[in-house]
């Protein structure tokens, strides 16, 4: 496209993606089909609603500028492309406009209130290329202080995922910022506390009272005045309740959420090293260069098991016997072990989940020294751990090791958490696992809440919850206090 042929008001924040290659790019990340129809916001001189057309059943392309009326009817004459003149987001809420799919670069004026208006409409997904530091805070995890009541209530309605980077080169004329083009993918809530978010956010000019009462209504089948009953029982200061939704902070959001909704996870397991313990890598690592074993051999044993020629309890059996033909004491271990640190955090995590009532777990493929050294009264603390156990001659020599019964063949946290949770009377949906390393991948998948405390690329992809701050008591916002039942 000649870039000189384009006119543009700045009143409407017009900017025009001419960069045939990333129109390209964008038209590939739509996996469109022919039979849908394809919403676009903002026409231009068309050149996006052309690269759709051919790809889709039919365009609907919104343009609010009616200068360009002859250029784009001519041009779109007898083409599966319906032009529709107006505002976009009046034309949005009065729900005028039928699609599948929306594929759009809007104006960059109208990206929040646009995510707004789409809470309202059901579609397949929508492609748009928004402002780069407007996405960062639409995707923004709750730890990050860009965190916001956008990215809370956004992330309430849509799987949000970055796809492309869009410089500033690509428009014409030039924006000041880059883009980032987003996909939104609609979801069903995941549980209560989801389903008064949305509420919230469908009532942002109402007062928190009657949203909760409406959302509790749906949610429970409460009538209103028993929900009401609820609300004024529920401790929440009234001048709050009156308060628009509009004018009510994240933090207060959030609690209120908290307290109404969520969730009643009723049991809490944790890995240790790289979660409860501030070391990375793990022990076994730690004792082989510490004490300078053959790393070949260790590489062999890997090997062998992960290709199934061994067992986890032989590939255990075995990293023992190195230890012992190197000098490895209980003493050894003891004073390698004294080198790590608690995670910030941990115990106080740990002792205010048991006062509120949760079940506890440990399942580590860790060794049981780290454990009792760090917590010495675990047996108190959790009501099931699962690690493995070093045995000693009373010289403090390693005669062997007791691996887990779950562990035996291969091992699997996912298992032990299955059985724990059968043996206290509940579903693995009722768990929440806090974990970081590759190892707990199998687990992070049955949980009914996965958290990845500082994970690995491998966890974060299954992570329900990412933690970037090294701070165990970062957890505490997730697991919804306001709605725990105590076994």
């Amino acid at each position: 496209m000649d870039k000189s042929d384009i006119f543009q008001d700045p009143d409407l924040d017009q900017v025009f993606m001419t960069d045939e290659n990333v129109l390209s790019d964008i038209i590939e990340l739509c996996d469109l089909k022919k039979s849908e129809t394809v919403l676009e916001i903002g026409s231009g001189p068309g050149n996006l609603t052309e690269a759709l057309a051919a790809k889709c059943k039919k365009v609907v392309t919104i343009e609010i500028d009616e200068r360009r009326k002859d250029e784009l009817e001519k041009k779109f004459s007898g083409k599966n492309v319906q032009i529709v003149w107006g505002n976009a987001l009046e034309i949005l809420e009065k729900k005028s406009v039928r699609f599948d799919r929306i594929v759009a670069n809007p104006p960059y004026a109208i990206s929040e209130a646009l995510i707004k208006a789409l809470f309202r409409h059901d579609f397949i997904s929508s492609i748009l290329t928004l402002p780069s530091k407007f996405v960062e805070r639409l995707a923004a995890n709750p730890e990050e202080d860009r965190y916001s009541r956008l990215s809370l209530f956004s992330q309430a309605f849509f799987k949000i995922e970055t796809l492309l980077r869009v410089e500033k080169s690509a428009w014409t004329p030039s924006p000041d910022t880059s883009s980032f083009v987003v996909k939104l993918t609609p979801r069903k809530p995941a549980d209560s506390r989801e389903l008064l978010l949305r509420e919230m956010s469908l009532q942002d000019d109402k007062k928190l009272k009657n949203a909760l009462r409406d959302a509790m209504s749906k949610s429970d089948g409460k009538t209103k005045r028993s929900a009401m009953e609820v609300i004024r029982n529920a401790g929440v200061p009234k001048k709050l309740l009156d308060k628009k939704i509009s004018e009510i902070g994240l933090r207060d959001i959030m609690e209120v959420a908290a307290k109404f909704g969520g969730k009643k996870y009723k049991l809490v397991a944790f890995d240790l090293d790289g979660t409860l313990i501030d070391e990375k890598e793990c022990i076994w690592k730690i004792i082989h260069d510490h004490v300078g074993t053959d790393p070949k051999i260790r590489e062999d044993l890997m090997e062998k098991f992960f290709s199934g020629k061994i067992t986890y309890a032989d590939w255990a059996y075995h990293d023992i016997e190195r230890w012992k033909e190197m000098g490895v004491t209980m003493d050894t271990l003891a004073k390698k072990v004294k080198e790590f640190r608690l995670m910030p955090g941990a115990m106080e995590t740990l002792k205010t989940l048991k006062k509120k009532g949760y079940k506890l777990a440990l399942i580590s493929g860790s060794i049981g020294i780290v454990l009792d050294t760090f917590i010495p009264d675990a047996h108190r603390i959790f009501d099931h751990v699962v690690i493995n156990r070093l045995t000693f001659e009373d010289d403090g020599k390693i005669t062997g090791i007791d691996v887990p019964e779950d562990y035996k063949e291969k091992e699997s946290k996912a298992r032990s958490l299955e059985r724990i949770a059968s043996l206290e009377g509940v579903s693995p949906e009722e768990c929440v696992f806090v974990g970081d390393s590759d190892n707990d991948f199998d687990v992070m998948k049955v949980s009914g809440l996965s958290i990845g405390f500082m994970p690995t690329k491998k966890i974060s992809s299954v992570s329900d919850v990412i933690i970037k701050k090294k701070d165990v008591r970062e957890i505490m916002k997730y697991l919804n206090d306001g709605q725990h039942n105590p076994l």
